[in-house]
């Protein structure tokens, strides 16, 4: 397609707009989930690091969680994009399935 395309450009100005008043009417909860949750599961974590039988299996679940999400994040999006490319018609852009 084309480099400067305004009906796209359009689409993902719209798209911002509407995420950017979906997240500012729940300002409220995010910030109070985000910062509650944040607390209180930073909190029990410290305390468990504190029990040395499970300072070990504690550092290494953080290290193979975190791997793990980076490969889950990978394989959906991954499968996202094959299930986009493979729909009749085609739905979403290419830019979108490569963007996936």
């Amino acid at each position: 397609g084309d480099i400067l395309n305004m009906k796209e450009i359009n689409t993902v100005k719209d798209f911002f707009r509407h995420a950017y008043s979906d997240m500012y009417e729940a300002r409220a909860y995010i910030f109070g989930f985000g910062v509650g949750v944040a607390t209180v599961t930073g909190f029990v974590y410290s305390q468990l690091l504190r029990i040395q039988a499970l300072l070990g299996l504690m550092v290494w679940g953080s290290i193979l969680s975190a791997i793990g999400i980076m490969f889950g994040c990978g394989y959906y999006g991954y499968t996202t994009a094959d299930k986009w490319d493979t729909t009749d018609p085609q739905v979403y852009s290419d830019t979108y399935i490569t963007a996936a």
